[in-house]
């Protein structure tokens, strides 16, 4: 069985026009659909092979499936007649007959699944994968088309406000300072913030009374840049409430003009590679505005945010995987019940082993939530608390900040590393600890080429520019 992708596209000449939902509608009606003479595969779909359908510009979207109940097949003078219905689009010689046809009530987005589909090789230009009238495709991909029709909508506040919503993106270098963008960018995963350097009557900066009156509550706020040629990014969240100038208990590295709380707040310090961020952020400015209603890599981007978000809102969104990971190096993490620490006396070195434990497994859903993995790395002499592969991040993790415990930490991920760099090369090493370490401890580890992860209310927080969170 081969899956495929049948495409309607809007018709026009000089005698008639069709929507693509109108031609759709009636070959579904008809139980046939037709193809020309020089459509892209027309000799290799077979009966039984599985189809969904796809209505192009501009509603983009997949509306059904349907099973093909026979082999493409050249039409009879009777049935071109009775299937043309008078019009000349609908007269073609070959086609192919549909049964159990399922129409969906509800269509989906194209956009909302680009970054999961593997036919679409460049998202940024995601609609030359549509050109053509049959599509094959990996029964994977069907079945991500498919499944995506029962999938939840999005919750709460979002859902109220999705049709009248505006997206902006927010420089994370809010005073121009590359000294202080790792300081903001910690601020605003922290704070669940986005910043603005400029005062909001500032009147040599509009950009500053912009982001404080026309950003409006329930816009979506990505916080990101483009710099040298690469895409950094901050998280994104829904708008709450109207701006501020301060936030009790938050001491800002430097004077700012305002800022606007975001909730729910994703953070993600890499975007997805499949995505079209550097497409999407073609200006510097320190706030601009995406348009998905007419540009489609910001289609893409703002419609993946909003599943994103809309996740936020799922009770189930904390709860750990339980993948198994690739290869002989990587183990997957205990079951949350099963999380192993040492039992062995005196009692404070089980409750250490134990809250270590529980970093671990709050610092593996931070990472979840980003769509990344985090597993165990083990040999036969060696066990580090956590490895993640996509970014060779290794990690060992202490429940205390004291010296003597980022003593131990130092000497026993700089053993790891070292027995390790045959199977995973030069590795970035980290300690995560429960707090943030003195500076002279940060300054330490870092000469030695190790950097800290630690836990910052609901966040967790790197100075190694986002590397490890």
């Amino acid at each position: 069985m081969n899956c495929w992708i049948f495409n309607a596209a809007p018709y026009s000449s000089d005698l008639e026009s069709l929507t693509a939902r109108q031609i759709y509608e009636r070959r579904m009606q008809d139980k046939f659909w037709g193809l020309g003479e020089r459509t892209q595969n027309r000799r290799s779909v077979r009966k039984g092979d599985q189809v969904v359908f796809y209505i192009a510009r501009p509603d983009s979207v997949f509306v059904g499936t349907a099973r093909l109940a026979s082999d493409s097949f050249d039409l009879t003078p009777k049935e071109r007649a009775n299937l043309s219905h008078g019009s000349a689009f609908f007269t073609v010689e070959h086609g192919v007959w549909l049964d159990a046809i399922d129409t969906w009530e509800q269509s989906r987005s194209i956009a909302v699944m680009v970054s999961s589909l593997k036919f679409i090789k460049n998202p940024a230009q995601w609609w030359t994968h549509l050109q053509g009238g049959v599509r094959q495709i990996e029964e994977s991909d069907y079945q991500t088309i498919v499944s995506s029709v029962n999938a939840p909508e999005p919750m709460g506040r979002a859902a109220e406000v999705s049709e009248s919503r505006k997206y902006w993106v927010v420089s994370p270098n809010v005073q121009f300072d590359y000294h202080t963008v790792g300081e903001w960018r910690q601020a605003s995963v922290k704070w669940k913030a986005a910043f603005m350097g400029w005062g909001t009557e500032d009147i040599n900066h509009r950009l500053g009374r912009k982001f404080a009156y026309e950003i409006d509550p329930g816009d979506t706020v990505l916080i990101a840049r483009r710099h040298r040629k690469e895409t950094e990014i901050v998280g994104f969240g829904n708008v709450v409430g109207k701006f501020k100038t301060h936030i009790r208990g938050f001491k800002p590295p430097q004077p700012f003009g305002s800022l606007r709380l975001l909730d729910p707040f994703v953070p993600m310090t890499r975007p997805p590679k499949r995505l079209p961020f550097i497409e999407a952020l073609n200006q510097i400015a320190a706030l601009h505005r995406l348009h998905p209603d007419r540009n489609p890599n910001h289609e893409v981007l703002c419609r993946w945010m909003d599943s994103k978000l809309a996740n936020e809102g799922n009770p189930n969104r904390n709860k750990l995987s339980q993948g198994v990971a690739a290869g002989i190096q990587l183990r997957s993490f205990p079951n949350d019940e099963q999380l192993e620490y040492q039992v062995r006396t005196p009692p404070l070195v089980k409750q250490a082993r134990k809250r270590e434990a529980e970093l671990i497994k709050r610092y593996r859903v931070w990472i979840e939530r980003q769509d990344r993995e985090l597993n165990i790395f083990s040999t036969e002499k060696i066990q580090c608390d956590a490895y993640e592969k996509a970014r060779n991040n290794l990690i060992e993790a202490k429940c205390s900040v004291e010296r003597e415990y980022v003593r131990m930490a130092v000497g026993q991920v700089l053993d790891y590393a070292f027995q390790a760099k045959a199977e995973l090369g030069i590795c970035n090493k980290a300690i995560l600890l429960p707090s943030r370490p003195e500076d002279n401890v940060l300054k330490w580890i870092k000469s030695l080429g190790i950097s800290a992860i630690w836990e910052d209310r609901s966040a967790f927080l790197d100075n190694a520019n986002g590397q490890f969170t």
